[in-house]
């Protein structure tokens, strides 16, 4: 299969994996891994993916910086605090 082809492939299937993370909240990775490594190495797919990943969340957390509910958040970690590693 040509270069190209396989690009574009891939393309479409992350615009589908991150069209149903934005509108779900999860599950871009594991859709556009599970499809995409017909086409291309795991190692190259894997960081591609997370430079992807990291972006779109960036974005939407710009996006909705307002309407986060920070205390709410400090709350939901609070939990875990006992598991963090302290230097």
């Amino acid at each position: 299969m040509q270069e190209w082809l396989k690009l574009a492939i891939l393309s479409l299937i992350i615009v589908f994996s991150q069209t149903v993370e934005t509108t779900t909240g999860f599950g871009s990775t594991v859709i556009a891994l599970s499809l995409g490594i017909a086409l291309f190495p795991l190692k190259k797919l894997v960081v591609l993916l997370v430079i992807i990943a990291l972006g779109q969340s960036s974005w939407l957390v710009a996006r909705g910086w307002k309407d986060i509910q920070w205390l709410s958040l400090i709350h939901i970690s609070e939990p875990t605090r006992p598991l963090y590693i302290s230097y």
